[in-house]
């Protein structure tokens, strides 16, 4: 049998659409991400080149642990239906009753909203984001799109 071990990246999170993001790379096997080795700022541009390694990113390696046992966990169960619905069960006589089937369906559901769930806090907090900008020597001014509120007439930031 053939391990694939490598780096990967995953956990793709605080991403300001056009300007950055932050992904972790991971010791991975497979496309199993195992052990974080370390996070980098990236601009959110065509190059993919990371700008700048800022250690570890707590929010990008849980959100690519979330990710991928919700992702595996949907797949199983989604083969786990595909089966007893075709009789690919070795038991023949073995069917799901409606209850079970209800069950495993509202487990697929409820990990598909864990998974969306790690893009919808993906966004970074506006102190985080002014820290990412001076790192990429951006002006603060840029982030006035993702943050409006904070840029108002008024705003003490």
């Amino acid at each position: 049998m053939f391990y694939f071990m490598g780096n990967s990246e995953y956990g793709k999170t605080d991403h300001l659409p056009g300007l950055m993001y932050v992904k972790t790379r991971f010791f991975s096997v497979w496309w199993l991400p195992l052990i974080p080795l370390y996070s980098m700022l990236y601009r959110d541009d065509d190059s993919g080149e990371p700008v700048l390694e800022i250690g570890f990113h707590f929010k990008s390696i849980l959100s690519a642990w979330i990710r991928t046992i919700a992702g595996f966990v949907i797949v199983i169960l989604t083969y786990r239906i595909v089966r007893f619905q075709f009789g690919l069960h070795p038991e023949a006589g073995d069917v799901l009753s409606p209850v079970d089937y209800l069950g495993i369906l509202g487990m697929i559901m409820l990990m598909a909203a864990v998974y969306y769930a790690t893009y919808a806090w993906s966004q970074p907090r506006f102190r985080r984001a002014c820290i990412y900008a001076d790192d990429l020597g951006l002006d603060q001014k840029v982030l006035k799109i993702h943050y409006p509120e904070r840029f108002m007439k008024g705003s003490d930031s």
